[in-house]
């Protein structure tokens, strides 16, 4: 629960020169009389978005090719499987929808490798791995 008695961390987050501003007037306001005129607990976070689009940018062109939309498992593939129509071989065009896209991509993998070390044919199935069994014996 957020109070006025207690103090809690706020992150801010920004490009490197927002970063830089906010630091700024936390050191300006540091003789504050109270914790938050002082503007303690706020913490500047670098968001640097032009480095993440530079990196779909290389993460496209590699890994995303139209030709290969009937090789399973392939970008071009899942989207037309998924029916991501906005998405185009320029992660450029519509980087938002590009970016969300990946992020389905790598999740759902992550998701697909865990069940297939946990053996789980379905994300309903429990999971049978040897080490959980261990485990269960134990408790």
């Amino acid at each position: 629960m957020v109070s006025a008695d207690r103090l809690h961390c706020l992150l801010i987050g920004g490009d490197q020169l927002t970063c830089k501003r906010i630091e700024t007037a936390i050191e300006l306001r540091q003789n504050g009389s109270t914790p938050i005129h002082a503007l303690k607990g706020i913490q500047p976070v670098c968001e640097d978005w032009h480095a993440k689009k530079c990196l779909l940018e290389v993460i496209w062109k590699k890994f995303y090719d139209t030709k290969s939309f009937m090789d399973k498992g392939s970008m071009a593939q899942l989207r037309n499987l998924i029916d991501r129509r906005n998405i185009s071989a320029d992660s450029e065009s519509d980087y938002n929808a590009c970016d969300d896209f990946f992020t389905v991509v790598v999740e759902c993998h992550i998701i697909a490798a865990a069940m297939q070390y946990l053996k789980m044919a379905t994300i309903n199935d429990q999971p049978s791995h040897s080490l959980l069994i261990g485990l269960a014996q134990l408790c």
